[in-house]
């Protein structure tokens, strides 16, 4: 101890614990909420118009996918290309095709449809970001499998270990450390109640 120097001690009661636990839990949601854009949560073309055409190529750029619908022929190899500023996926509906894995900005990832049919696709990350591929006629005969799609090239994709954060903060610790900071609040505001 310092000659001449008062120290103080803050006394952490229940009280104090709940108040910071809350603080700390509406911080960290605060936080994430403005670190990410709101376009970011969403997609599904807001800022473009809908696009309906025949191509061997889906650019993904502008939080949406180019063309939204795309008309192939029985047999073709269609590419999906990221072309935006950030991660997305390319994830069949009911598991048709596709992956859960990020395709990063710059990569690409290719699949050879080999039956007629309708298969929608959407991003993980972004709902409302949503797209179809329409092979041959779009029709398949009654009770038949609704297609097989064989990946051809996959892009170098990292597999998803964590859930994306927000400016790079890893929200889930700090999140489970607010609630745990709310629970010792509680349970000590019902202990010294209980006096």
């Amino acid at each position: 101890v310092y000659e001449g120097a008062e120290v103080t001690c803050m006394r952490l009661n229940p009280p104090r614990i709940l108040v910071l636990g809350l603080a700390a839990v509406t911080a960290t949601l605060t936080a994430g909420a403005q670190a990410v854009p709101a376009a970011a949560g969403g997609g599904g073309c807001h800022t473009t118009p809908y696009s309906d055409a025949p191509a061997d190529n889906v650019d993904i750029k502008e939080l949406c996918f180019h063309p939204n619908v795309v008309r192939i022929a029985n047999g073709t190899t269609l590419t999906f290309r990221n072309v935006d500023g950030m991660d997305h996926t390319v994830t069949g509906v009911s598991d048709s095709f596709g992956s859960m894995e990020v395709l990063s900005s710059g990569k690409s990832v290719s699949y050879k449809f080999q039956k007629d049919g309708v298969f929608p696709y959407f991003c993980l990350y972004h709902p409302g970001m949503v797209g179809a591929v329409v092979v041959g006629t779009g029709s398949r005969s009654p009770g038949s499998p609704s297609g097989l799609i064989t990946p051809v090239k996959p892009a170098a994709a990292r597999v998803i270990t964590t859930p994306p954060t927000a400016a790079g903060i890893p929200t889930l610790p700090l999140v489970l450390a607010a609630l745990a900071l709310l629970a010792a609040g509680f349970l000590g505001g019902r202990r010294v109640a209980s006096r």
